[in-house]
């Protein structure tokens, strides 16, 4: 079971439940159903996780789908933000935190930038995905993951050298 519960702050990251997944049905780490008691607590924690963090982009969005759980760096929200600035088209993000189980779950590396809120997986549409990454490489992302076959790039905010890789 997820040791998460409630919302709490640390340091520059944000953590906290998110929203029901996409399927209405609300699980934890293991993926069990929760009990009746914890239900009513992820449904009242839903409504303040449903809230705007910048013009496009609402806190839910960064959940892991395993947990609810949200860490997310400012310093990545606001590149995000210029992202969406500059391209004016929705920005969908597919994947950003995850919790240690959740990233074991989908082959995820063990020290991923997901699992500390410094990094997500984007995709926006009417845009190809060589486009999408010049307007990234201006914004200068110290991570930088183009995933070609998958359609999605992977950005961070690693506080090590600057990284590229194409898969």
């Amino acid at each position: 079971m997820c040791p998460y519960k409630i919302i709490k702050r640390a340091g520059n990251s944000v953590i906290s439940r998110s929203e029901a997944t996409r399927q209405s049905q609300l699980v934890t780490c293991n993926l069990q159903p929760f009990s009746t008691k914890e239900k009513i607590h992820v449904q009242m924690l839903n409504s303040t996780n449903n809230i705007k963090i910048a013009t496009n982009f609402k806190l839910s969005e960064f959940a892991c789908p395993c947990c609810m759980l949200v860490m997310l760096h400012p310093k990545l929200l606001a590149k995000l933000v210029e992202i969406r600035n500059i391209i004016e088209r929705p920005v969908y993000i597919t994947s950003g935190y995850r919790c240690p189980r959740y990233n074991q779950k989908i082959g995820g590396v063990p020290n991923s930038y997901h699992r500390i809120g410094l990094a997500a997986d984007i995709k926006v549409g009417d845009i190809s995905l060589i486009e999408l990454l010049e307007v990234c490489e201006n914004i200068d992302f110290t991570g930088i993951g183009f995933y070609e076959k998958k359609r999605f790039l992977h950005l961070d905010v690693r506080p090590t050298k600057r990284t590229r890789w194409r898969e």
